[in-house]
């Protein structure tokens, strides 16, 4: 289980329409800073956040020098990504594929070793990855 204090929910948009995307920001935030915890190092630029660059067409680089340059300024790192991001980000598209991880195919094999990993798999409701984060970090009993 991830250790607290946790990362925002993967549900909650960036103002440019993107779920997934501030959490990205602050796990690049944290790791700038020194203070991003073992288990979400393990995963910075990969998984979702590999996921998200690739809907973009960017590498995760551009996101992390985005909030190296911008520091704590949101407004500023906003207009960064709006620099580096194409002009239609696809939210909806993006949106729809991240709520929907998990239920078929790899994403599905993924979430039930994840299930048995964090002794889940008793839980019928936890249906995607996003539903996973939720409960493994206390957003959800």
């Amino acid at each position: 289980m991830p250790e607290k204090p946790y990362l925002p929910s993967p549900y909650i948009p960036h103002p440019s329409g993107l779920m997934h995307l501030p959490r990205v920001i602050e796990k690049c935030r944290r790791h700038l800073a020194g203070t991003l915890s073992a288990d979400y190092a393990r995963t910075l630029g990969r998984g979702f956040d590999d996921l998200l660059c690739q809907h973009l067409g960017i590498s995760f680089d551009v996101i992390l020098g985005a909030v190296r340059e911008a520091g704590t300024d949101d407004e500023m790192l906003d207009e960064l990504l709006r620099d580096r991001f194409p002009a239609d980000p696809r939210a909806h598209a993006w949106n729809r594929k991240l709520v929907q991880r998990g239920l078929e195919g790899y994403s599905l094999e993924r979430l039930n070793i994840r299930k048995r990993e964090l002794n889940l798999t008793h839980r019928d409701d936890i249906r995607t990855m996003c539903d996973l984060l939720e409960v493994a970090e206390e957003r959800l009993p």
